[in-house]
């Protein structure tokens, strides 16, 4: 079923063809959607289950058709899982609400369909404690310009536990365009299947197994993901490679996600820089474009908390900070690969948003969240917060990821380079060495970050009435801030609400809900001698 809202004002695509030569380069441009809804933080990521963590979250939306005659819906994309799956029309994914904001998938409508018996059930757990259940299915798929036929996708037909059940947000597909060997089956004991990216290759529409990933900021609406190629023209050299590593270092050597060796993380601002981990870090850091915020080890995420002089108050997810923070021209400074590998800066105003569970701390300084994370697992996921801040290249095939500071919001001409072979085009010297796994992340003590009792936790009946005032003030943090943030200031944060966010085309959602942000331009491109499919 077309969905009747969001995807009418993001189906307005132009095509510019332009014949240089054969094979083809073309480019799609996929939409930043941000809506306050209880939507998990936690990482649409693949075959792991942690507790749930509710926020307001920022999706990175692509536009897709599938079937005969096509069924237009858009889907999540997801570097951090490899299937794709939609929700289907008559499942109790779209009964409460309707899938009209995204589209659903009818299966009786499309003649090109194939169910395939012979792959059992599909069946996918993501981070937030979602499960989805459904069958497997082949039929043609449409990314802007490529038309593929014979895709094997996942039809989506019952779910439990959907973070933000009644909202929108419970229901959008997803598109995982990790390593084929990362699918929900090959985790059950089956074999993979051609997957996505593999579909482009298989095609003639790319010659490798490879893409790069532009987020651009926080206020932008649209991000572009390249296959094929590379654009020098979105980042800031140098653009420099490093060989991917296992993620769960205790499980297995395999490669099978798209995780590389995190080696540093300092704090730069006026004062100096502050390392905030062991000269000897090696940890595997995942670059999940279906994660919003950064996790870390405990000891490393303390540092960080202390940094900002964060507060933990159980109404919110994340720690809570002096929005005043986010005016700071501090930044954070992420090193991969030891001390000639990549250095990725991070303004501190990524990691600082507005939030709606509590207005202010007890001595008036308006509250905004920190979107830092500790995780459980001691791993380290890059999300959303870092992304925008970094032009990444996953290159598949040769299990390298090329990093390097973004672009944002670029004034030149795209200058795009193919992807032809193991080598990623521009990148400075070779790929770089893995450092031995054997220096362990190291232990750092630090003082614990303060925690403010929740309004029902002191046993008083009255305390139940939260009035939006912590009892705590904010702590202090290592740098400055530039100016001054209000109670109520929300214009003054640079990540501010979704709902003050302007400058995008709105589409109104179920129940009145504002979904910000529209596809922009679809570009088809030629190259000599290459092949590389864009979706800006």
């Amino acid at each position: 079923m077309a969905p009747t809202s969001l995807y009418a004002a993001l189906a307005a695509l132009v095509v510019l063809p332009c014949s240089l030569a054969e094979p083809k380069v073309f480019g799609l441009k996929f939409a930043k959607v941000r809506k306050e809804v209880a939507q998990s933080d936690l990482q649409r990521r693949a075959n792991t289950i942690s507790e749930p963590l509710y926020n307001g979250i920022g999706l990175y939306i692509a536009n897709i058709s599938i079937g005969t005659p096509p069924q237009n819906m858009s889907v999540q994309l997801d570097t951090g899982s490899s299937d794709l799956w939609v929700p289907t029309t008559q499942s109790n994914i779209c009964s409460e609400p309707s899938c009209d904001a995204w589209g659903s998938f009818d299966p009786q409508a499309s003649k090109s369909f194939d169910v395939l018996n012979n792959f059992g059930d599909f069946e996918i757990h993501y981070g937030d404690g979602s499960q989805y259940q459904g069958s497997y299915f082949s039929d043609n798929l449409v990314l802007g310009e490529a038309k593929l036929k014979g895709v094997t996708m996942a039809a989506a037909e019952s779910a439990q536990n959907l973070v933000g059940s009644g909202s929108a947000l419970a229901n959008n597909g997803l598109m995982g365009i990790g390593f084929d060997s990362f699918e929900a089956r090959v985790n059950q004991g089956d074999r993979p299947y051609l997957g996505v990216v593999s579909q482009l290759k298989k095609q003639g529409f790319i010659k490798t197994l490879s893409y790069s990933l532009w987020l651009d900021d926080e206020d932008a609406q649209t991000g572009s993901i390249l296959f094929g190629g590379v654009d020098t023209s979105k980042y800031i050299a140098p653009l420099i490679a490093l060989p991917m590593v296992a993620f769960d270092y205790g499980e297995t050597t395999q490669v099978n996600e798209v995780a590389v060796e995190m080696t540093s993380v300092e704090l730069k601002s006026d004062a100096g820089t502050i390392s905030l981990t062991d000269k000897n870090l090696v940890v595997p850091a995942l670059l999940d474009s279906g994660t919003t915020s950064a996790y870390f080890p405990s000891d490393i995420s303390q540092k960080i908390l202390d940094a900002f002089g964060a507060v933990e108050d159980p109404l919110s997810p994340n720690p809570l900070v002096a929005c005043n923070l986010s005016t700071s021209k501090a930044t954070f400074v992420f090193g991969f690969g030891g001390s000639s590998g990549p250095k990725i800066s991070v303004p501190i105003a990524q990691l600082v948003r507005e939030y709606d569970g509590v207005t202010v701390f007890k001595d008036g300084t308006a509250a905004c969240e920190l979107q830092i994370q500790t995780s459980e697992e001691d791993q380290v996921i890059l999300g959303d917060t870092f992304l925008r801040s970094a032009y990444v290249v996953y290159h598949l095939e040769a299990k390298t990821i090329a990093l390097a500071n973004s672009n944002i919001n670029p004034s030149g001409s795209p200058d795009i380079q193919e992807i032809t072979s193991t080598d990623i085009p521009s990148i400075k010297g070779d790929v770089l060495s893995s450092i031995p796994v054997s220096i362990a992340v190291p232990t750092i003590t630090a003082a614990a970050t303060t925690e403010i009792p929740g309004p029902l936790d002191g046993g008083d009946e009255s305390s139940s009435m939260f009035d939006g005032t912590l009892t705590e003030n904010p702590g202090k943090p290592s740098f400055s801030a530039e100016s001054s943030v209000k109670a109520g200031g929300a214009g003054s944060t640079a990540t501010g609400k979704a709902g003050g966010s302007t400058g995008a085309a709105a589409a109104t959602g179920p129940n009145g809900k504002e979904v910000l942000a529209v596809v922009g331009v679809v570009s088809f491109l030629s190259v000599v001698g290459g092949s590389v499919f864009l979706m800006l």
